[in-house]
């Protein structure tokens, strides 16, 4: 190739490289689609995890009014028994902004406050309020958030949703220095829970010398797996021949509290 065919060559490349350049610029940018806060309606709101932060603005998107309150509709889901917390702030000008939570299952053509779980939480503070409480029943929950009398505007809000377990000792009359006690372990509907983030403890309790009160020890810990928890543990030989009690606790993130009835059994000598 001569010097002259490469140099043709390059400024052909160079044009046809700056003409994709020029299409590109003028090809239609696509818009992306709006993302709103929450819904005009039960139907069209956004169900929120648990520990989720969500935004929205009454001021600026689309809004609905309930009853006294000009807000927007969002959804979560709970269980029988779960603890339920709902935490909001809104910024300047958004103020006296109020919750309207409803029963599991509500939909747009059943809401009225017939089927309100709690009153309306009025916002004392003007930029922040809350409400906690327990599911009666499983299914998805629908609130409205808004103002009544204030200002329209932003807003975040969190839902903190809390299982709750039930923990059972098998019964006992005695145990050996060390073994295996497997616990059950469900929810309010019976259902067997399998989590691992659901942290147990089993507990002996007794008197380390005489002259001392009983305290609680930790015998082992484990997590429940198709419902059922088991511990593997040792007891110190001086407790042979003694009584002591067993108990299980336990928790974690997205559980209550759980404790187990006590159990009150003989250590075997051998």
């Amino acid at each position: 190739m001569t010097a002259r065919e490469l140099s043709h060559r390059l400024r052909l490349s160079r044009t046809i490289l700056s003409l994709l350049a020029m299409l590109a610029l003028a090809a239609p940018v696509p818009m992306m689609a709006a993302s709103w806060g929450g819904g005009t309606t039960i139907a069209s709101a956004a169900t929120i995890n648990s520990g989720q932060r969500v935004f929205g603005n009454t001021a600026s998107e689309p809004t609905t009014s309930f009853a006294s309150i000009h807000g927007q509709w969002w959804l979560f889901r709970a269980k029988s028994g779960d603890s339920v917390q709902i935490s909001w702030e809104n910024s300047d000008p958004a103020e006296r902004f109020q919750v309207a939570l409803f029963t599991a299952g509500t939909s747009d053509a059943t809401v009225d406050f017939s089927r309100e779980i709690q009153p309306a939480t009025y916002n004392v503070q003007a930029h922040s309020g809350g409400l906690s409480f327990a599911a009666p029943a499983n299914g998805l929950y629908p609130f409205i958030i808004g103002s009544t009398s204030g200002d329209p505007g932003p807003y975040s809000l969190v839902v903190q949703i809390r299982h709750k377990a039930l923990v059972f000792l098998p019964r006992l009359s005695s145990v050996s220095l060390g073994g295996r006690i497997t616990a059950t372990v469900r929810d309010p509907g019976g259902e067997p829970i399998s989590d691992a983030g659901l942290q147990l403890r089993l507990l002996g309790t007794w008197k380390d010398a005489s002259h001392l009160p009983q305290s609680s020890h930790v015998l082992a810990t484990t997590s429940p797996k198709n419902g059922a928890g088991t511990f593997s543990f040792k007891l110190p030989r001086k407790l042979a021949g003694t009584v002591i009690r067993l108990r299980i606790v336990g928790g974690g993130p997205d559980w209550q509290d759980v404790a187990s009835a006590t159990r009150t059994v003989h250590v075997a000598r051998s």
